[in-house]
């Protein structure tokens, strides 16, 4: 495969993209670069089979075979991962890449609705098939979760995350922060995260007592509490991120 390269610059790295028969795809080493990943191969590990090929490209090395992925890995990547960098790019991408791509591109013959909607179930029934498969997977993991937080305590957003890691769950501090505000669990006000009075009463959230030494005033001062998750907003907030399989059959059917 050896189709035209049109770059795109993200914050100074280069985005290399091409059009096949009418549908953008992406060189796979540039996008790990753009978003802050370092390993193009474990990347390439978990994305759909069908999306991904290679195509030939022009370097200051030569010419080099390149890996392309198309828009639903691009996607898939991008919600894997924890990078600060993720979202600002998926907006780029959505944004300005792919309407610059389809309007400057060639043309395709556009389907019809009964078309895209045999598509668009394919393309369900795959992702959940995949989210099967993933699940068998990380069962072993989600018992032993049930193992670790036998113990009472609270944890930090932090730790957190790490636990829900251990259940098979892709989450960092960040994204767990931003579903905590989704969920109306915490909410930011000046600059610093509060916990709402709905998610301490269901025994959720937590909050610790933190403070601070003002070289100022040469006191030690109150600052805003540090927010913790029990074991049982955990197991809540697992429930939320990792669907079980009844639940994904009935998506599928």
């Amino acid at each position: 495969m050896n189709q035209e390269i049109q770059p795109f610059n993200f914050n100074g790295t280069t985005l290399r993209t091409l059009l096949i028969q009418g549908e953008p795809w992406f060189v796979l080493a540039d996008l790990v670069k753009a978003i802050g990943l370092t390993s193009t191969s474990r990347v390439a590990e978990r994305l759909r089979e069908k999306g991904v090929s290679k195509t030939h490209t022009q370097t200051a090395g030569g010419r080099q075979e390149v890996t392309i992925i198309d828009e639903g890995n691009l996607y898939r990547v991008i919600m894997r991962s924890n990078s600060p960098a993720a979202e600002p790019f998926e907006s780029w991408v959505t944004d300005e890449v792919i309407p610059t791509i389809r309007k400057t591109g060639t043309y395709t013959t556009p389907q019809t609705l009964e078309q895209r909607s045999l598509a668009l179930m394919g393309e369900l029934t795959t992702v959940v098939q995949q989210q099967r498969a993933e699940l068998e997977v990380v069962r072993p993991k989600a018992e032993q979760f049930d193992d670790f937080l036998s113990a009472e305590g609270s944890y930090a957003v932090g730790e957190a995350a790490k636990v829900l890691q251990r259940a098979g769950i892709e989450v960092g501090p960040q994204r767990l922060f931003k579903k905590l505000d989704e969920l109306k669990w915490t909410y930011l006000r000046g600059g610093e995260r509060h916990i709402m009075q709905a998610a301490i009463e269901r025994g959720y959230l937590t909050a610790k007592a933190q403070t601070y030494f003002d070289q100022n005033a040469g006191v030690r001062k109150m600052a805003a509490p540090q927010v913790r998750v029990t074991t049982k907003g955990l197991t809540r907030l697992r429930e939320i991120l990792l669907p079980s399989i009844e639940e994904l059959t009935q998506i599928a059917s």
